[in-house]
């Protein structure tokens, strides 16, 4: 993927995290950021669970959660949902896709605050429209 302009690499204390970046300056008090977690995919599980469970662990952490639109990431398919919360008296905006690819599922999000969603929109659809496999 691209790495947008201004943008850096950011270091986030998780080891399922493949890549995490972010923007250099923050808007309304949040940095803007873009971050792929990975894990092995579960035997008959589609994708359709991965999102219905994230889904439901969100909502059960008191957040808002509403679909989006399916997309292609990379030419695979790909499902996911807007999730709206306070986090340390922020207000955030994040959106996650879920896609497999062979037998690891990956999860993007892409987090800013709610007020700058428009544009957190706009630069997510940049990256994951640039988005090729390397395996």
């Amino acid at each position: 993927m691209t790495k947008p302009s201004g943008w850096s690499k950011s270091s986030v204390p998780n080891a399922q995290i493949s890549l995490a970046i972010k923007a250099d300056a923050q808007a309304d008090g949040v940095f803007t950021n873009f971050n792929v977690t990975s894990a092995p995919a579960a035997s008959g599980q589609d994708i359709s669970a991965y999102t219905s469970a994230g889904a439901t662990q969100m909502r059960q952490q008191g957040a808002t959660v509403t679909p989006v639109a399916d997309r292609k990431i990379g030419g695979e398919d790909a499902k996911g949902y807007l999730v709206e919360r306070t986090y340390s008296g922020a207000k955030l905006a994040q959106t996650q896709y879920f896609v497999q690819k062979g037998s690891t599922v990956y999860i993007t999000t892409m987090t800013s605050a709610a007020s700058q969603k428009a544009n957190a929109d706009s630069t997510m659809n940049s990256i994951l429209g640039s988005w090729t496999w390397t395996k």
